[in-house]
């Protein structure tokens, strides 16, 4: 009997440890690690580059805790927050705030256009800067220091700028007009450095960055960039665009800041597809869609019909992209597969 009864123990001990083993499997490959939230939710600043004619009322109704607005007004000296002079695009406005809260800034600083939709932001997040920023891993921004809110290499990647590029040079080319200044500007921001060959990075200046890495280069420095393009004859959209590539070289040190884009999404917004070509799938769909149901619109308003086909095609794509989308979430969900998918950005 106390052979039997040990032999009873003994499987019970093994039962246990088999089933502990199973249950800690799980929690492991299916662990969702928290943003920020809560008591020991970070400080934020959204730092809106906005202009009169704007409208950043989508910014107050972000869910975030311990998140300020901050709307520079581009055009209007008298609002509360407003740059020195309306020159250089929101790289005025970025450098402005960023003068004027050096001594108090925020955990995180999220930089961004007064435009809740619009092109520059990523079709996963339905173009919404609302969306995007809910998605954002704060935790990731504070590990990393700087993250761009977009992950679409489109017009940034994956070697965008070449320093080497000059007006007379047969790559020239007008689509990247700010080119020819790079090798110029960097000597300027970063005089004794050498100057990278490639530049690339997501555009379009919208990013979020902690105070230790905008904390990196002193006060004065960005005071010093202020006064640059207050005295710089180059038109704002060239000026705004030099900035636009240098944010990144600023704040981690690297020129080329182009993260595969289905790992980068996956690492910071936690929405993860399986590799490169799922991810591309699933964006030329949702564009097909979206172009649909605008023709669809179009030809309703112009010529008062619908096309079915058009109709039944985008109908048939809905219903595939929530599928994907929802799939790629719920894997985002889970430390592991961030891990197993993204890596180490």
């Amino acid at each position: 009997m106390l052979q039997s009864s040990g032999s009873f123990c003994s499987f019970r001990r093994l039962f246990v440890v088999f089933f502990a083993t199973i249950f800690l499997w799980i929690l492991y490959h299916q662990c969702v690690t928290f943003h920020l939230f809560g008591s020991s939710a970070p400080s934020i600043n959204a730092v809106i580059a906005a202009t009169t004619t704007g409208n950043y009322e989508w910014a107050y109704r972000l869910k975030i805790p311990k998140l300020v607005v901050i709307p520079y007004i581009a055009n209007d000296p008298s609002a509360q927050y407003h740059p020195p002079s309306n020159k250089g695009n929101e790289a005025m406005i970025y450098l402005s705030y960023i003068t004027a809260f050096y001594d108090n800034l925020p955990d995180i600083s999220i930089f961004a256009h007064d435009s809740e939709n619009a092109w520059h932001n990523d079709i996963i997040f339905g173009q919404n800067l609302t969306d995007t920023i809910h998605s954002l891993d704060l935790e990731e921004v504070e590990r990393r220091g700087y993250v761009n809110l977009k992950v679409d290499w489109q017009g940034g990647c994956p070697q965008w700028i070449n320093s080497s590029i000059t007006i007379d040079s047969p790559n020239y080319s007008e689509l990247r007009s700010e080119e020819i200044y790079v090798r110029e500007m960097f000597q300027n921001m970063f005089p004794g450095h050498d100057v990278p060959e490639i530049f690339g990075g997501p555009c379009c200046s919208q990013f979020a960055a902690t105070r230790a890495a905008i904390q990196k280069l002193p006060k004065q420095w960005y005071q010093d960039r202020i006064d640059w393009i207050l005295n710089t004859d180059l038109p704002d959209y060239i000026s705004g665009r030099l900035f636009e590539r240098m944010w990144a070289y600023m704040w981690i040190g690297t020129a080329n800041d182009c993260p595969i884009e289905y790992k980068a999404l996956c690492r910071v917004f936690h929405i993860c597809f399986n590799d490169q070509e799922e991810l591309d799938e699933w964006n030329g769909a949702a564009y097909l869609s979206e172009k649909g149901t605008r023709d669809a619109w179009a030809d309703r308003v112009t010529n008062n019909h619908i096309d079915d086909r058009t109709e039944h095609a985008v109908g048939e794509m809905g219903p595939w992209l929530k599928r994907g989308k929802d799939e790629a979430v719920k894997r985002g969900r889970s430390k592991y597969y961030r891990w197993k998918i993204a890596g180490d950005l």
